[in-house]
């Protein structure tokens, strides 16, 4: 004897219960990939800065000519600008990221890369972010 299968639809309260789980899981995903991209926002910019100032430093070796070093930051974030007397400039701006000298925070500073290769004042700098829990020290 065959027994028939009755095709029933999913009832509304099927639907929902998926629908929240479904939320609930790419809602937890969303938040950990928000913190995700802040970390590789904070990496790059420690990354694009460190590379900026050395090859500052191996230009002004190789031309010798002085390097300036502008650092600026608001609520928004940092910038900063780099220049010779020549006005070649380089600027760069991170939104989210601030810089710390010593134990100040400072609304803006200059640094200045000598035709010898070293920085001037001879400081402690270091990145930080609200949303990363470690500071970063960029030079000494």
């Amino acid at each position: 004897m065959k027994t028939k299968t009755i095709k029933r639809p999913f009832t509304l309260l099927e639907i929902l219960v998926t629908c929240v789980l479904l939320l609930s899981m790419g809602s937890l995903l969303a938040i950990g990939s928000f913190r995700l991209w802040k970390a590789h926002c904070f990496y790059y910019a420690e990354k694009k800065m460190k590379s900026d100032i050395e090859y500052c430093r191996a230009m002004s070796f190789l031309c010798q000519c002085d390097y300036f070093l502008d650092l600026e930051q608001d609520a928004q974030g940092m910038r900063y600008t780099l220049y010779t007397d020549s006005k070649e400039k380089k600027t760069r701006c991170f939104s989210g990221i601030y810089y710390r000298i010593e134990e100040d925070h400072p609304a803006s500073y200059q640094f200045f890369l000598t035709a010898k290769g070293s920085i001037f004042p001879f400081v402690s700098m270091y990145l930080i972010s609200p949303n990363i829990k470690e500071d970063r020290k960029i030079f000494f």
